[in-house]
């Protein structure tokens, strides 16, 4: 008996084997029917790696789903792939109406899974529904589908529902799944009943481990990629491009990329956001409506930082005149890495270009917990806001947790080097690097903020370069911030010291110049300070230079004290050199809040004057503002005739070795190494050898 039962065993898995080459149709006629190739797969044995090549176009009803399959022997590990059988495109299509949240192909625990199209994309999965609210996945990884693939080939879609996507991985999923989607075209449906997609991959589950790469995924009216329910720590997304080409309008709000999950360590890199092609390529995403466009929006985990790197935001068009917003990348919450981002372009002007009211978030990074989140090597330029009443542009925005912005690579914002690479025809505002995060350890070092254009004819918009809470600001560069129409009268911030009780910060060799361009009659601030009683500053080695025509009635000021904080001032140069003419007052210092005040070895200089003002008082001379504030008995009245309002090295005699060593700062904005005594100022000069000429007595 014991022979005869190994017989009928040995039987049993012979007559259950499956082929390990298959064809659909052929061998069976669906993928998904009862009776197609997965439904004898689930109930038989696979004896090697095996593939099942499409012959044709299918039309798939959805019924059965891929199960985790027996092997022989036992623990094989093989491979089942899915590909064309020709260099002929075959299409895969269904209109069924199947179960929430269930695909038309889709894996119930199957792993080592494989859906590959080929080099030139040859599988095409569609899936439509002629009521599109009830329509769901086309493709599905669930329940334990670990090292499942689906790549190179176009997945569509018409489902108006965003809950499960074009592509899911994990609704309602009981165990992990490892999934990668590459080199896929993921977009609207183009035949069946036709229609924008929804959303083109959502994760449904914090069990999901997901690799998105290389992938077009385009014509989504509300998510790109999407974690309705979350991901596991490690997700990477990188080389995608995210597009819009459809005649259909948007309904909602449209993210590219949208996390609500707060796990680590995920790597977003690489990836094109606008255009309506490949690679931001094409003519501009437009987005005639009033809802919101936003690159990256997320929330991630605190414990190891999430990078976001090498991304780019550019191609773009709001052309509805209402308030449109646009976010290319936002954070809320986590600790981040965003390194060396392009928003705009560099070599286009009005890469994005905005009709609307709304505001723009260049950068927004609003963040928690302990460990820093750097912010290197972005570059935000190429905008262009045309509408008269436009809102805000915070170019970069940082709250909450701790940052070091720039410490190891400049952010750029703007250009230095393109005039007019920002340009702003509303009455609101712009604001350059914007910080209302309070954490002393804060650090804003080596950025550059130059060529931002007010464009308006009329009106009073407002310009911060900087504006701080608080942070260690050293070795910054703003520069060529000005209108273009004289009749403007702009209120331009080079330096906006907002401040925080209880901070210490070091501001140190900055190079400020503000000239406000053509406008006649600007309000100009070179540094700005509006801080807290119980803060402390120590500024050392800046440039606040003001320059540029005279204005009919506007004061300007290289730098405004309006707050008694302590503040400790050493070797910087404070010019004004504003042309006279008109009311207008042209202060080098203007102190209207005496407070704890240590000044000394620094230069002030007004070519029209006042040179300063102190205790309610013009101060005309260098001798009467010594005489008021008690100190500057080393400093010096002295001309630093820089270069240009571009270029603010200087080679005043009066300045050299004129300073005093500072400990805290050891080198100048150039990295040369300061004297003793240093020279005042942000940068470190030799003056030139003086040459006698005697005459030849012969």
């Amino acid at each position: 008996s014991d022979w005869s039962s190994d017989v009928c065993s040995s039987d049993l898995i012979v007559s259950n084997s499956i082929p390990t080459s298959i064809t659909v149709p052929g061998t069976y006629a669906t993928l998904t029917g009862a009776g197609g190739a997965f439904d004898m797969i689930n109930q038989g044995v696979l004896v090697g790696n095996t593939t099942i090549s499409i012959t044709a176009d299918v039309v798939e009803p959805g019924t059965i789903a891929l199960n985790a399959w027996s092997e022989d022997p036992p623990g094989s590990n093989y491979k089942l792939l899915v590909k064309p059988d020709a260099a002929t495109l075959r299409t895969l299509s269904g209109t069924a109406t199947l179960a929430a949240g269930t695909g038309l192909i889709r894996t119930n625990g199957a792993s080592r899974f494989t859906i590959d199209g080929g080099a030139s994309k040859l599988l095409t999965f569609r899936f439509t529904n002629t009521v599109p609210g009830s329509n769901q996945p086309t493709i599905q990884f669930n329940n334990g589908s670990v090292n499942d693939s689906l790549k190179r080939c176009t997945i569509e879609s018409n489902s108006s529902s965003a809950t499960y996507g074009s592509v899911n991985i994990g609704y309602l999923s009981t165990a992990a799944n490892v999934v990668v989607i590459t080199g896929n075209d993921i977009r609207d449906a183009t035949a069946g009943t036709t229609g924008l997609q929804a959303a083109g991959i959502v994760s449904s589950s914090i069990l999901n481990t997901v690799k998105i790469l290389n992938n077009n995924i385009y014509n989504f009216n509300n998510y790109g990629f999407y974690t309705s329910g979350g991901v596991a720590d490690g997700v990477i997304i990188s080389g995608n491009s995210f597009y819009y080409n459809s005649a259909l309008a948007n309904t909602a709000t449209q993210y590219c990329i949208y996390f609500s999950s707060g796990l680590n360590n995920h790597t977003i890199s690489g990836n094109y956001f606008g255009g309506q092609a490949p690679l931001c390529g094409g003519s501009p995403w437009t987005n005639t409506t009033t809802f919101s466009l936003e690159g990256i929006y997320a929330t991630f985990g605190i414990i190891t930082p999430t990078t976001i790197s090498n991304n780019t935001f550019q191609n773009v068009l709001l052309s509805n005149v209402g308030s449109t917003y646009c976010y290319p990348i936002y954070i809320y919450g986590g600790v981040v890495n965003i390194l060396n981002n392009l928003i705009g372009s560099t070599t286009v002007p009005g890469s994005i270009t905005s009709a609307g009211t709304g505001y723009f978030y260049g950068l927004y990074a609003s963040v928690s917990g302990v460990a820093a989140t750097s912010v290197q090597g972005n570059t935000i330029t190429g905008l262009n806001y045309t509408s008269t009443t436009a809102g805000y542009l915070y170019l970069s925005y940082f709250s909450g947790g701790l940052f070091k912005v720039g410490t190891v690579t400049p952010n750029v914002i703007g250009s230095n080097t393109v005039a007019g690479s920002i340009t702003y025809n509303g009455t609101g505002g712009i604001y350059g690097l914007y910080m209302p995060s309070s954490n002393p350890g804060n650090a804003v070092e080596n950025n550059i903020v130059g060529n931002l254009s007010l464009t308006a004819a009329s009106g009073s918009p407002s310009v911060y370069a900087f504006y701080i809470y608080s942070a260690n600001t050293k070795k910054n560069k703003i520069f060529s911030i000005g209108s273009t129409n004289a009749a403007l009268t702009p209120f331009i911030y080079g330096f906006y010291n907002y401040g925080a009780g209880g901070v210490t910060n070091e501001i140190s060799n900055n190079l400020i110049s503000i000239d406000g361009g053509v406008s006649t009659n600007p309000y100009i601030y070179a540094f700005y300070d509006a801080s807290y009683t119980t803060a402390f500053f120590n500024l050392y080695f800046n440039d606040f230079y003001v320059s540029g025509p005279a204005t009919t009635t506007n004061n300007s000021y290289a730098y405004y004290r309006g707050v008694a904080a302590f503040y400790t001032l050493r070797d910087n140069i404070f010019a004004n050199k504003k042309i006279a003419g008109g009311t207008g007052k042209h202060y080098a210092a203007y102190v209207s809040s005496t407070g704890v005040w240590s000044s000394n070895n620094n230069d002030f200089y007004s070519l029209a004057g006042p040179l300063a003002y102190y205790n309610a008082t013009d101060q005309l001379t260098m001798a009467a503002w010594q005489s008021a504030t008690g100190g500057d008995y080393n400093s010096q009245n002295a001309d630093p005739a820089f270069t240009s309002s571009t270029d603010l090295h200087t080679t005043a005699p009066a300045l050299n070795n004129a300073g005093i060593a500072v400990p805290a700062v050891t080198t100048d904005y150039a990295g040369v190494t300061r004297g003793n005594p240093p020279d005042i100022g942000a940068y470190e000069f030799t003056l030139a050898p003086l040459i006698t000429t005697v005459a030849d007595r012969k």
